[in-house]
């Protein structure tokens, strides 16, 4: 297996994006999704596709059961965390649907698209379709955002607007300018959220007062960082796992949890795949320090606003 470092953050249960290697010598490039009855499914750009286990060389079958081991005690462990990211949520509806099936979370989500809803019944000026980072979709009424009377919302493609009356007359208040913008794309929103038949439903943009009871039940989990950014973290730490398991002679020997292997049994690597994976594994690091500093003492992330 080609040891190769890209993006630290991808919306699946995609870890980074690896080259996998044939049994005829062949690499693809892919990010990993799952591993399911000795089928790897992979994922490039919005396309997934499987691949039986048995058409890959020893070291990328041993890596693909090393992720997806990891992925199930990650999984587990975010589906009870205080706020979820909305890929933490989708790595465990691609693990196993059954997971999170029936179950509400308060998920976190960056705001990829705003647009005016087309759909029949619902008002264009008030239900905005919004669209996720990692694809999840939702049609929201923002009208619960006004009292209709002296404030009123107006949806527009990028951005929900919550605008304020200015003139008083006749009985009725006129003439309204924008006030503030209420969501906006690029924005984290926390939302209320459940699953449904493998997807994700989002009902409603949660209220402060949901959040902090939410954190203060479950404040041992919350810590500093957003839900995305730990995501992240656990992701460069799995990474930085196997890594060190290749380097340091591990192969072979049970993992820290008692489930499952450290990386291929025997595996050799040639002098250059083991420099590759030196250069690899104090990036990682390096990333890793830098992320885990990023949050302030007091747990506020002030350059990063999350609606409410």
């Amino acid at each position: 297996m080609k040891v190769t470092i890209a993006a630290f953050l991808a919306t699946s249960l995609a870890l980074f994006a690896e080259s996998w290697e044939s049994t005829d010598g062949k690499t693809i490039t892919a990010d990993f999704v799952r591993l399911q009855d000795d089928s790897l499914t992979l994922r490039t750009g919005d396309k997934e596709y499987s691949v039986p286990l048995s058409r890959l060389s020893g070291k990328s079958q041993a890596y693909a059961r090393f992720l997806q081991e990891k992925m199930k005690g990650l999984v587990s462990q975010n589906l009870d965390t205080a706020i979820i990211a909305e890929s933490s949520l989708l790595d465990a509806i691609g693990l196993d649907p059954k997971l999170a099936e029936g179950r509400h979370f308060l998920m976190e989500g960056n705001v990829k698209s705003i647009a005016k809803s087309s759909s029949l019944g619902s008002s264009p000026l008030t239900t905005a379709v919004i669209v996720l980072s990692a694809g999840t979709r939702m049609e929201l009424d923002m009208s619960g955002e006004a009292d209709g009377k002296t404030t009123k919302v107006r949806v527009e493609s990028g951005k929900v607007v919550l605008t304020k009356a200015t003139n008083y007359s006749d009985g009725k208040w006129k003439d309204f300018d924008d006030s503030k913008i209420l969501l906006e794309t690029g924005q984290a929103v926390i939302f209320r959220s459940h699953v449904e038949r493998g997807k994700i439903v989002c009902t409603a943009i949660a209220t402060l007062d949901e959040i902090v009871k939410a954190k203060v039940a479950k404040a041992p989990l919350s810590k500093e960082l957003t839900a995305e950014e730990k995501a992240s973290i656990e992701r460069i730490k799995i990474r930085v796992e196997f890594l060190e398991s290749q380097l340091s002679g591990s192969v072979g020997k049970p993992s820290a949890d008692g489930k499952g292997f450290l990386g291929p049994q025997g595996a050799e690597y040639t002098d250059a795949e083991k420099s590759s994976m030196r250069s690899e594994l104090a990036r990682l690091k390096a990333e890793l320090a830098s992320k885990t500093k990023s949050a302030s003492p007091d747990g506020l992330r002030p350059d990063r606003p999350i609606r409410p």
